[in-house]
């Protein structure tokens, strides 16, 4: 490298050796040497500022991750707690759909038992069962009574038929009652 001096008015600038740029120039050493070190540590720089990026990145990256997680599976759990709950609404309305079915056809057949139960009571196979096999009798004509309702929760007997007053009536009305029970 060559040494300059620069004389400018009797006094001397600056004095140092030249050095070449790579395009053919000639700077002053120290420019040059001040230039290197501003571009290595602007690159150290931005080096730093990268690994910084990359390092808050990877650290922002754990901040999110924790907090993301824990909101994932609270929303994970929320949904597996609507389809469970979804299940079961789904199972309870099958079962009360075959419940009311079920009921309609118990409802069915218990409107068949009843006709076939009213069917079944013919008064006069009744009345030949009650004469023939229990060996029942129909009541004399002294023993029916009729009885009339004026009040909704009052009875009042109107008439008995072939009553008399006193002891030889009711003395008949007994062994009446009796022949009746042994025919």
């Amino acid at each position: 490298m060559a040494q300059a001096a620069v004389r400018y008015a009797d006094m001397d600038i600056y004095e140092e050796s030249l050095a070449y740029t790579g395009v053919g120039t000639a700077v002053p050493q120290r420019e040059y040497e001040q230039e290197q070190q501003r571009r290595e540590q602007e690159h150290e720089r931005a080096r730093r500022r990268a690994k910084a990026r990359a390092d808050a990145k990877a650290q922002s990256w754990y901040n999110i991750s924790v907090a993301g997680v824990v909101g994932f599976v609270v929303i994970v759990v929320l949904l597996l707690a609507v389809l469970v709950a979804t299940v079961n609404y789904t199972e309870m309305s099958d079962s009360v759909v075959e419940l009311q079915q079920r009921l309609e056809e118990l409802n069915d057949t218990e409107k068949k038992l009843k006709i076939q139960y009213e069917k079944a009571f013919d008064i006069n196979e009744i009345e030949s069962y009650a004469v023939n096999e229990l060996h029942m009798a129909k009541p004399a004509a002294d023993q029916v009574a009729t009885s009339a309702v004026n009040a909704g929760n009052r009875a009042e007997i109107i008439a008995v038929e072939g009553e008399g007053e006193g002891f030889f009536s009711s003395v008949s009305t007994f062994i009446s009652s009796l022949i009746g029970y042994f025919k």
